[in-house]
């Protein structure tokens, strides 16, 4: 009995290790949309890029702008992600951003865990 838990705990942790969060890099920010919808104050992120790696919560049926979309809440934190997406949608600057590997907030879409405002030379910075 033992060795069998050891065996599921093995497969839990090779399982884990191959998860990993969404991303998209070197991205524009296309749009943006929140509102109260489903007793959550919650905002969208919409990039020019798919998002690669996307957890299975992520159907691949997804609607054509769902590849693009990561969600957050509208708390405190949101508000500064909202802030440098509406700055990098109205200056045209590139982002890089990644998730949770959860879809926290709607059942269908990753949740967003960081937004970078790429520097200005990013080309020549990396």
């Amino acid at each position: 009995m033992r060795i069998s838990h050891l065996k599921f705990l093995g497969f839990a942790l090779l399982a884990a290790s191959f998860s990993h969060a969404g991303s998209v890099n070197v991205a524009h920010v296309t749009g943006a949309y929140c509102g109260y919808y489903n007793g959550a104050n919650m905002c969208s992120v919409y990039f020019d890029q798919k998002i690669t790696g996307s957890p299975v919560c992520v159907p691949t049926s997804a609607s054509s702008e769902q590849p693009h979309r990561f969600q957050f809440r509208l708390d405190d934190v949101g508000k500064g992600i909202l802030a440098i997406a509406l700055s990098a949608q109205n200056t045209g600057a590139l982002v890089q951003a990644d998730g949770t590997n959860a879809c926290s907030i709607w059942g269908d879409t990753e949740t967003l865990n960081t937004l970078f405002l790429m520097p200005p030379n990013y080309p020549a910075f990396n």
